[in-house]
C-alpha cells in the first residue's frame, strides 16, 4: 500500500521535479512490506519515473521484505523495459531474494527472453541456485521455456 509520502515522492518524479533536502528521505522510504517509490514505479512500468528517482538517488539496491530489489520486481511484474532501465544503474545483477532467486533465476522461470538475455548480457551468474539447488536452466527446462533453455545452453 502507498502511503503520503510515497505518493508524494513519486508525483514529484513523475513532474520530473526535485525533492526539497527535506523531502529527500522519500525517496528510499519503505512500506511496512519494504517497497519503496522504485518498486512502485518499476511494478507500474513506469519508465521515466524509475529514471528520475534513480536521478534523485533512490537506491537501487534496496529490498523488500522478500529481499526483492526492484530488479526482481521488474521481473515479478513481467516488465522488460524497467530491467533495461535499472540495468543502466548501479545494482547488483545477482542479489538474491529470501527464496534464493536472482533476477535470472525469475526471469528463466517467468519465459522473459528478453530479460534473460539482458541480465546475461550484464554478467548475470548463470551458475546461481535458488534455494531448492535449480539453476536458472534447471527453471527456464520445468518451465518448458526451450527459448530460455536454448539461449541458456550457448552461453
Amino acid at each position: 500500500m502507498i502511503d503520503g509520502l510515497h505518493k508524494r515522492a513519486i508525483e514529484q518524479a513523475e513532474l520530473g521535479r526535485g525533492l526539497y533536502p527535506e523531502e529527500s528521505r522519500l525517496v528510499d522510504k519503505k512500506t511496512r512490506r519494504g517497497g519503496t517509490p522504485l518498486h512502485f514505479a518499476v511494478a507500474q512500468d513506469h519508465c521515466e519515473v524509475i529514471e528520475r528517482l534513480i536521478n534523485l538517488r533512490a537506491d537501487v539496491k534496496a529490498s523488500d521484505s522478500l529481499g526483492r530489489t526492484a530488479l526482481h520486481q521488474a521481473i515479478v511484474s513481467g516488465h522488460n523495459l524497467p530491467v533495461l532501465t535499472l540495468l543502466k544503474a548501479n545494482l547488483d545483477v545477482n542479489a538474491t531474494d529470501k527464496n534464493g532467486d536472482t533476477p535470472l533465476i525469475s526471469a528463466a522461470k517467468n519465459g522473459m527472453i528478453d530479460a534473460v538475455k539482458y541480465l546475461v548480457n550484464h554478467r548475470a551468474k548463470l551458475d546461481n541456485e535458488d534455494r531448492f539447488g535449480s539453476t536458472a536452466l534447471r527453471n527456464a527446462t520445468e518451465g518448458n521455456h526451450s527459448d530460455i533453455v536454448w539461449y541458456l545452453l550457448e552461453k
